[in-house]
């Protein structure tokens, strides 16, 4: 079996490689962190707080629990 040696141990201890490996290390967790983030569903801050243009009571001219009348199709249909 014959074996080669790409890098020698000496390498593993410089200044460089070390530099090499912190920048590989942060950019596998940024892609890593991108990747979980397309995964998870999206997140709107402005849903979670109370805006301020929301009324306190309901001021609709249908009663809270009835639904609006369904809309009339044609000229034709009779009057209620």
């Amino acid at each position: 079996m014959i074996t080669t040696v790409v890098v020698t141990e000496s390498v593993f201890a410089t200044t460089w490689f070390a530099l090499l490996l912190s920048f590989v290390a942060v950019n596998t967790l940024m892609y890593l962190t991108l990747a979980i983030s397309k995964i998870l569903p999206k997140l709107y801050l402005g849903t979670l707080r109370k805006r301020r243009y929301e009324r306190n009571q309901e001021r609709s001219i249908h009663p809270q629990g009835m639904a609006p009348p369904p809309p009339r199709i044609g000229r034709f249909d009779p009057e209620p």
